[in-house]
């Protein structure tokens, strides 16, 4: 009984976010990003598109937190209806489609930093400016950053990267590489 009317009164704070979702110009990406959820929860794989926005809307706040991202000013108005997850800052609004933030808690993302497309970032992620705080890091596609990774200045990630657990980046990583420790060191490079 507890159960029906939790997901009645859930069902009736996001029906706005939906609303929201089919007037957004940003619709094809918010697609693209649950999809890409979908690979995370495999039990979504089979439901409608709608289905898995509510669940991700639902029980997911990290995707909540990214959908709000998407959404652009109206955002303001739906966070009053379900809450962002705190501890998390993104200030970007460059990050390319199919984005997962897995456990978004203690994660910092500077405003001035460009992520790619099919991009996945663990908890206590910080993507932030150097010394010089006009340049900021620049992730390119199919990239995955692992728990507690640190990525700060003027640095490129290459397409196809993965940064393990409490690496620290502060230089450029090519194609095709995975990362491991405080001082990067390269584990492995596929042509």
């Amino acid at each position: 009984m507890k159960t029906t009317i939790k997901w009645i009164i859930y069902s009736l704070l996001i029906v706005p976010h939906i609303i929201c979702f089919y007037c957004s110009s940003h619709r094809t990406v918010i697609m693209a990003d649950i999809e890409r959820w979908k690979l995370f929860r495999p039990h979504l794989k089979d439901t409608t598109d709608i289905h898995a926005l509510m669940y991700l809307l639902i029980f997911q706040p990290s995707f909540r937190n990214q959908f709000y991202l998407r959404m652009g000013n109206v955002r303001i108005i739906l966070k009053i209806l379900l809450h962002e997850v705190p501890c998390t800052v993104v200030e970007t609004q460059d990050i390319g489609e199919g984005f997962v933030f897995m456990h978004a808690m203690g994660t910092s993302v500077n405003s001035l930093s460009r992520i790619g497309r099919n991009c996945t970032l663990y908890h206590n992620v910080l993507i932030g400016v150097g010394n010089n705080l006009k340049q900021a890091p620049v992730i390119g596609d199919n990239v995955t950053i692992g728990y507690g990774a640190i990525i700060i200045g003027n640095v490129k990630i290459g397409n196809n990267v993965k940064i393990g657990a409490g690496t620290v980046v502060t230089h450029d990583i090519p194609d095709n590489t995975t990362v491991v420790g405080p001082k990067p060191r390269l584990l492995c490079h596929t042509l």
